[in-house]
C-alpha cells in the first residue's frame, strides 16, 4: 500500500513538473510573438507539423493551413506531410524558418506559421518521372 502511494505521488510531481515547464516555455515565447526561428521538424500528425525551435527546447505547431497555399496531407509513412499540387514535401528531421503567431498559457500551446524554408532544408519538391514521348 505504501509503495502504490509513493509511485502515485511521484507521477503526479513529474506531471506538475512537466507543466510547469511547458507554461515557463509559453510564458518565455510570449514575449516573442511575431518573432522568427529557426527549428527543426520534430514530428508529424495529420492536422500539420510540430516543429522545435534549435537551442531553446520549445515546441509548436504549424498547423496544415499555415504551410502554404496547397492541399497538404500527411503520407503513409506517417512521417512526411506532402502537398497534393505542389509536391512540396515536409519531413520529419527538416531545417525550417517559422514565425511565432499564438502562445496559449492556459493551454500551454506555441502556434507558428512558416516563414521561409531554411537553405539546405530536405524540404523538397516530389520528384515526377518525365512524360513520355510518343512518335
Amino acid at each position: 500500500m505504501l509503495g502504490q502511494d509513493c509511485s502515485f505521488r511521484e507521477r503526479r510531481a513529474d506531471e506538475a513538473t512537466r507543466a510547469a515547464i511547458a507554461w515557463l516555455k509559453c510564458y518565455y515565447m510570449e514575449k516573442h510573438l511575431g518573432e522568427e526561428f529557426e527549428g527543426i521538424i520534430s514530428g508529424v500528425v495529420d492536422f500539420g507539423v510540430f516543429v522545435q525551435i534549435e537551442g531553446l527546447q520549445v515546441d509548436g505547431l504549424v498547423h496544415v493551413s499555415a504551410l502554404g497555399q496547397d492541399y497538404f496531407s500527411r503520407d503513409r509513412s506517417g512521417y512526411r506531410m506532402v502537398g497534393r499540387n505542389s509536391g512540396r514535401v515536409f519531413r520529419l528531421g527538416d531545417r525550417v524558418r517559422v514565425r511565432v503567431t499564438n502562445v496559449s498559457l492556459d493551454e500551454r500551446r506555441v502556434d507558428f506559421e512558416l516563414a521561409e524554408t531554411v537553405a539546405g532544408s530536405q524540404a523538397t519538391r516530389r520528384r515526377r518521372p518525365p512524360a513520355r514521348r510518343r512518335g
